[in-house]
Parts: structure tokens; C-alpha cells; sequence
């Protein structure tokens, strides 16, 4: 029975694998976001450069300023800068 159908299509099996080929057809993948992931990303990675800078440049740029204005010593001055850095921290 297989040899009678093969005959009457004339198909061979192995010209079934390169039929299957012909038929599929590439598409090209749908970014769900419309490609705006990458922008994201850096924007990210830029904000929270930035951010780290200031944070842990603080100490170094508003210290003398803050011990001349508040007549506090360093200790006490040191902690507003522990909680700036314990905060940024704690939010993640």
C-alpha cells in the first residue's frame, strides 16, 4: 500500500525533508518593548553612577562647609553623612 501511494505522488521519502523546508518561513522576532531595553539599561547604569559619585564624594566636598556653618565637630557632622549613605543603601 505505501509503494502504491508513493507511486501515485511520484514523491520518494526523501523528498519530503527538503518540502518541509521550502514551506517554514523566517520571521523576525518582536521586541515587545520596541527595542527601547537597551535605553533603559544605560540609563540606569548612568543614574546610579552618578548617584554613587555624589554619595560618596559627599563627605569630601561638604565637610569643611558644614563644620564652619553647623559649629559641629567632625563626629557629629560624620553622622548626617552615615545616615545619607545608610538611606541610599537601604533603598536599594
Amino acid at each position: 500500500m505505501t509503494t502504491e501511494r508513493n507511486n501515485e505522488n511520484n514523491n520518494s521519502l526523501l523528498d519530503e525533508p527538503n518540502e518541509h523546508r521550502r514551506k517554514t518561513v523566517k520571521r523576525r522576532a518582536i521586541v515587545p518593548d520596541g527595542g527601547w531595553g537597551w535605553v533603559i539599561v544605560f540609563s540606569s547604569f548612568m543614574i546610579h553612577f552618578i548617584m554613587d559619585g555624589i554619595t560618596y564624594s559627599m563627605g569630601d566636598i561638604y565637610l569643611e562647609p558644614m563644620l564652619s556653618s553647623l559649629k559641629l565637630n567632625r563626629g557629629y557632622v560624620s553622622i548626617i553623612f552615615a545616615f545619607l549613605e545608610s538611606i541610599t543603601l537601604a533603598a536599594g
